[in-house]
């Protein structure tokens, strides 16, 4: 995405644990040639799906269901394998996929990249992202339909998924997936900081990794939640700030 000259505002930052539903004034989907590494990308598409495939075929248990179970219908048949989280590189995974890790090393600005599976007869329901920093591409691996039976929804915008064709859109934005096939639907999902937060990936990063560790200890101990909410906002800060810390240790060590 080209930044925005010096008669527009720079936008808003904006978390979705914080601040409620996304308003932001930005497209559902962005130009694709304004981000130059899709052009490999899409080149190279082939080499990486014959690694994922490797990788599946080798160990398929590496594939988790989703987190948030109750965002997908059946439960569970949405199905994730993490490369990168929030710059955290998952090592093992990547190891297992040299060709794909060296690129995406490459990739200015990569937060997150992760292979997204999703079952014969499952749906995932709308839902947003934790922030607007990031810009969110799906790259077409295994593409088992078109629309209306296989595609994707940003907004009010339906697009179908191609092999070897990426997509770049505004993850803040309510958007929703499904596959009404027979077949299993692979794509790669990568996320790039966009250039007017790039400046503080890190702290993005680590806020967002702060926000989703204590949200899991509220689940784990709901007393967390009945605490006045100055302290609570010290304490997501906190942790925000320790993610921050923790991030660039994560990854010297992760080689």
């Amino acid at each position: 995405m080209k930044p925005p000259d010096s008669s527009s505002p720079a936008p808003r930052l904006w978390y979705a644990f914080d601040q409620g539903r996304f308003d932001g004034v930005e497209p559902w989907f962005f130009r694709e040639e304004d981000f130059p590494f899709l052009q490999e990308l899409e080149t190279r598409w082939r080499e990486i799906h014959a690694e994922i495939r490797i990788l599946l075929a080798e160990d398929s248990q590496r594939l988790k269901p989703y987190l948030h179970q109750k965002m997908s219908f059946p439960p569970g048949d949405w199905k994730t394998l993490a490369f990168y989280f929030w710059k955290l590189r998952v090592r093992e995974n990547c190891r297992q996929c040299p060709q794909l890790d060296v690129f995406l090393q490459t990739i200015p600005g990569l937060t997150a990249a992760a292979l997204s599976v999703l079952e014969p007869q499952t749906k995932i329901n709308p839902h947003h992202g934790d922030t607007n920093a990031i810009a969110r591409v799906h790259l077409g691996l295994e593409i088992p339909g078109e629309p209306p039976d296989c595609a994707f929804q940003v907004g009010e915008e339906i697009r179908a998924w191609h092999p070897g064709q990426a997509h770049v859109f505004c993850d803040a934005h309510f958007h929703m997936a499904w596959n009404f096939t027979d077949r299993r639907r692979l794509i790669l999902i990568l996320d790039v900081m966009r250039p007017d937060f790039q400046t503080r990936t890190n702290a993005i990063c680590g806020r967002v990794l702060g926000s989703l560790l204590m949200l899991s200890m509220q689940e784990a101990w709901p007393a967390l939640a009945k605490l006045p909410m100055a302290l609570r906002r010290v304490l997501w800060r906190g942790a925000g700030l320790v993610m921050q810390g923790f991030i660039p240790l994560q990854r010297r060590f992760s080689r």
